[in-house]
């Protein structure tokens, strides 16, 4: 056996070890699927690494094999004498692979895993607050709060009085156990003689308030207050995986952790009377932010604060406007642009881009001075002018208007070069790369320099495994959004970028079956852009609005990042905008929050009014429809 020949037997029988292998752990997983411990998610890590293991070899590296093209040919391919022929071998590992029912599940449990843990952790980290806040949570009197103290020292009724809170609750840490069920937990409660029987019903409706505040003591010896603090974060996550939204609002509670000290606790809330003050929301500031290490993304700009007026159903147009604000690299070359008059020459003046910078600098001289909301009624012309879909007074899609900003922005601004300078691709580069090139060639601009991404759309035929990539640019990921009460925002990536089956009607006219074939249609992500804009779909063909809370990360890193790309690597953007949408299609509003660095923190805006954000995490919404991420960390 020649050894191109030889190589080839050598992968086939190394896929065929590590299907053995996946059904031999596919066995392991349904026998530990009631417990769900660590053993079964390492089962699904490996039962998903040996698929994927096969999967690349099956799909991406045989059928580049010279010796794979004569396989149907060539009846003398056997594994060995007793096999059918490689051929048909490889066909029924493809089939398999496509047709298998159980790597979805498999997938989603490893990653869900992992991302529940993730999150938590993050939720953690930012869900930490002092003893100040939370008396400006309990002076919000529109606000109900309820306080949970973990703590076993229940002979001490004083602490009751001390906290200045009317719904509170105190559970023994004794009651607590780490992977114990949301409705075990409530029976413990109940079943607890040392909680007061009003407690336990505050417990259960926990749900009901618009604050959840768990406490524990800064007191004993090291080992207990450590135990303490233990079991108070089991507690944490045991209630933050079983919130729902408050009835009547949909809104969902918004919980925090604290370690307090009831002595200086009472003398604090002794000098607000004494003194007769009391602490504004604006005292609340944001958690420090990745960003304080990426000074090359701020900017003299960066803390631009004014409102914008409504000009007749304006706000998808001010909710933009915003969240650009805080694209700071925009607005300094934009700026900068217009300090120089290189936009603003005569034969530009009903152009986009002059009218929006002219916005920018009515709203630099009304932050600096006047501090009052500026007018987009010229802009608003302008951009009617272009597309009539945005010349009424009708309300209309911020995700539509933000495409068509970007997009006019780039044409109006990109430098055209001449054929004779124009980058020619190098034919040993990937097509990827040389598709980028050509498109770089075409369209040098600001706005592709930080927007502009690139995705493969890889077709692949289901008979005979030939595949065919084309490559397509992007300024917005508009991912699809779960009909569910709530989500991950992983979840939304990974219907994204999974392979689809394309129906009858548009059937891929395959290059070597010579005919539409069975096919399917997979996006793949090549190029990262330095803004990642997402958009979570919430309007089907009907214009039916999914209100589904998708759970998305202030950090999206690899993890998120990498879940279909060429290039595993380490990129990490940060999240610096959110823009909301509240109510339906035909009657809905937008406001926006926006990260004005960390000075100044989230601010929130709504048309002409804004403020800063009444608790940390307030910008982690049911509302989100847009969301803005910069890169922060570029390593690929």
């Amino acid at each position: 056996m020649d050894e191109e020949k030889q190589n080839l037997v050598d992968v086939i029988q190394e896929c065929l070890k590590l299907l053995d292998e996946y059904n031999l752990l596919c066995g392991k997983i349904k026998q530990l699927s009631n417990a769900k411990d660590k053993e079964y998610y390492i089962a699904c890590y490996e039962a998903y690494n040996c698929y994927q293991r096969c999967y690349k070899l099956i799909f991406n590296y045989i059928i580049t094999m010279d010796k794979f093209k004569s396989l149907q040919s060539d009846k003398s391919l056997y594994l060995n004498e007793n096999t059918p022929s490689l051929i048909s071998v490889y066909n029924k590992l493809r089939r398999l692979l496509l047709t298998d029912t159980q790597i979805e599940t498999i997938k989603f449990e490893y990653y869900n895993y992992n991302v529940i843990t993730n999150y938590m952790n993050k939720l953690v980290a930012n869900s930490w607050i002092s003893m100040s806040v939370i008396n400006n949570i309990l002076n919000q009197r529109d606000k109900l709060t309820l306080i949970i103290e973990v703590d076993d020292h229940m002979e001490d009724p004083g602490r009751r009085e001390i906290i200045p809170c009317r719904n509170y609750v105190r559970l023994p840490t004794s009651l607590i156990k780490e992977g114990e069920s949301i409705k075990q937990l409530e029976f413990n409660v109940q079943d607890s003689t040392y909680v007061f029987p009003s407690e336990t019903l505050l417990f259960r409706e926990r749900n009901n308030f618009d604050y959840i505040i768990l406490i524990t003591t800064d007191e004993g010896n090291k080992q207990e207050k450590n135990f303490n603090v233990h079991q108070m974060l089991i507690l944490f996550e045991i209630i933050a995986k079983n919130l729902i939204p408050k009835k009547g609002t949909g809104l969902f509670p918004n919980i925090f952790i604290s370690i307090i000290d009831f002595n200086r606790w009472d003398i604090n809330i002794n000098m607000n009377k004494n003194q007769g003050t009391r602490l504004q929301l604006n005292q609340l500031k944001t958690l420090p932010h990745p960003s304080q290490s990426s000074p090359n993304l701020l900017s003299q700009h960066n803390d631009l604060i004014v409102g914008i007026h409504n000009q007749s159903n304006s706000c998808y147009i001010n909710s933009i406007i915003q969240s650009l604000l805080g694209t700071t690299e925009l607005i300094d070359s934009l700026l900068k642009m217009g300090s120089s008059n290189v936009i603003f020459h005569p034969s530009r003046a009903n152009m986009i881009s002059t009218s929006f910078n002219k916005v920018l600098r009515h709203m630099v001289d009304s932050s600096n001075k006047t501090k009052t909301p500026v007018s987009i009624e010229e802009f608003k012309m302008v951009c009617g002018n272009k597309c009539s879909h945005f010349r009424g007074n009708e309300q209309e899609d911020c995700a539509e208007f933000c495409q068509f900003l970007i997009d006019s922005l780039n044409e109006e601004l990109k430098v055209t070069t001449n054929n004779n300078s124009s980058p020619i691709p190098n034919n040993r580069l990937p097509p990827a790369d040389q598709n980028w090139l050509q498109y770089l060639s075409q369209n040098n601009s600001v706005i592709t320099k930080l927007f502009v991404g690139q995705l493969n759309s890889v077709l692949h035929c289901q008979n005979c495994g030939t595949s065919s990539t084309t490559y397509e640019t992007f300024s917005m990921l508009s991912l699809p959004t779960p009909r569910v009460a709530s989500c991950n925002i992983m979840e939304c990536l990974r219907q994204f970028f999974r392979p689809h089956n394309l129906g009858p009607s548009n059937q891929w006219n395959c290059t070597r079956c010579k005919r539409p074939t069975p096919s399917t249609q997979q996006l793949v992500l090549s190029k990262k852009p330095k803004v990642m804009i997402i958009q979570l779909k919430r309007f089907d063909n009907c214009l039916n609005k999914n209100n589904c809370f998708v759970q998305y990360p202030i950090i999206l890193d690899q993890k998120y990042t990498a879940i279909q790309s060429l290039t595993q690597d380490n990129s990490t953007y940060e999240l610096y905008s959110v823009v909301c949408h509240k109510g339906s299609i035909n009657n809905g509003h937008y406001t926006t929050y926006v990260n004005k660095g960390p000075n100044k923190g989230w601010i929130y805006f709504d048309d002409t009014v804004y403020r800063p954000v009444r608790i940390p995490t307030e910008f982690i919404t049911p509302d989100a429809y847009l969301l803005f991420y910069r890169l922060i960390k570029a390593e690929w």
